[in-house]
């Protein structure tokens, strides 16, 4: 279950000694420093940078300076606001799928116990008729759409 990970790995984040944040640094520091072993990895970093209309080509410089700025401390409080905070809004797959609409009474179970679950609090669990009724809604924002923005700051909008 999401719910049961996300809270077993928010103790996790918690819980983590200094040694073992410096370790996890140090490993995605490796994934984020990898050179481009060819022209088709060149084409695909680059390719992302022109298709979400960033045009930042030195992401890549840029991530490995971040990463070495950043505090254990920081790392736990962009966690727990990416997941646990007031601004936290995510979609129930294992509620809200279409499959689970064939089972309407484990389902009607599974949402009364969600619900109680401990990630949903102190909030709660809010629920949506759709998509768009998700992203609508007023109590916490969604991802922005980056190219749209983007574009929008580009015509001065």
């Amino acid at each position: 279950m999401t719910n049961k990970w996300l809270v077993d790995m928010k103790k996790s984040v918690e819980e983590i000694s200094d040694e073992d944040f410096e370790l996890v640094k140090g490993s995605v520091h490796t994934i984020v420093a990898e050179k481009d072993i060819n022209l088709g990895k060149v084409h695909i970093r680059s390719w992302g940078q022109i298709a979400t209309h960033e045009y930042k080509f030195t992401k890549q410089a840029d991530s490995i300076e971040a990463l070495k700025l950043i505090t254990k401390a920081e790392f736990i409080k962009s966690f727990m606001n990416c997941f646990f905070s007031e601004n936290t809004k995510r979609v129930d797959f294992e509620l809200d799928s279409k499959c689970k609409e064939e089972i309407p009474v484990e389902n009607a179970e599974y949402a009364l116990l969600n619900k109680e679950h401990s990630i949903y609090q102190p909030k709660g669990r809010v629920d949506c008729e759709s998509m768009a009724s998700f992203r609508a809604g007023s109590e916490s924002k969604y991802h922005e759409d980056k190219a749209l923005a983007n574009y929008k700051k580009f015509r001065g909008q």
